[in-house]
């Protein structure tokens, strides 16, 4: 048995649920047979999610482009992530650490991968400035994409690339030798 885990170290593991402690794992969430639960009532896209714990989040176009929301289940409560004019989407979540897919510096790149921390409420570039990075995700400390810096020409060339949040270190995962 690991003795590391239990009701109120803040983390659902270890074989907890909603309904054996609500402290780390939230209140359980229950729905009538065949029945949504509604967790945002709007009439505006909400897509994309991701889940980790309680803690569920999404892009939502409710403010005219697209935002990351967390709605966390034990709270009932959302909470909007990101506000810059452009479309963030296709967000992951570990922790408390929240990464997407950012359309900020349109223009310079199609898209970059940001991440958002919600312990330190700090938010962070984590690739920025190439062609295009995409779809994020992230497990542990590292966070992993689809990354097109090394295009030749029109030709589409496609790589794997992770970022170690511990190192503060990115490394190319993959090469398709083009």
């Amino acid at each position: 048995s690991n003795l590391s885990t239990f009701c109120g170290d803040k983390i659902c593991n270890g074989g907890e649920t909603c309904n054996t402690c609500v402290g780390d794992c939230g209140s359980c969430v229950i729905a009538p047979p065949n029945q949504p639960i509604s967790l945002v009532a709007d009439s505006v896209d909400q897509r994309n999610p991701a889940i980790y714990g309680t803690k569920i989040v999404y892009d939502d176009n409710r403010n005219g482009n697209y935002d990351i929301f967390l709605y966390d289940t034990s709270t009932a409560k959302e909470t909007r992530i990101t506000t810059d004019l452009k479309d963030q989407y296709n967000p992951s979540i570990y922790r408390d650490v929240i990464v997407w897919e950012d359309r900020r510096n349109e223009g310079q790149s199609l898209s970059d991968i940001y991440m958002y921390d919600l312990s330190t409420k700090q938010e962070k570039p984590l690739a920025v400035g190439k062609p295009s990075e995409e779809k994020p995700h992230i497990y542990g400390t590292k966070v992993v994409w689809t990354d097109f810096r090394n295009n030749k020409g029109s030709t589409w060339n496609p790589d794997i690339y992770m970022y170690d949040l511990a190192t503060n270190q990115e490394a190319q995962v993959t090469s398709n030798g083009y």
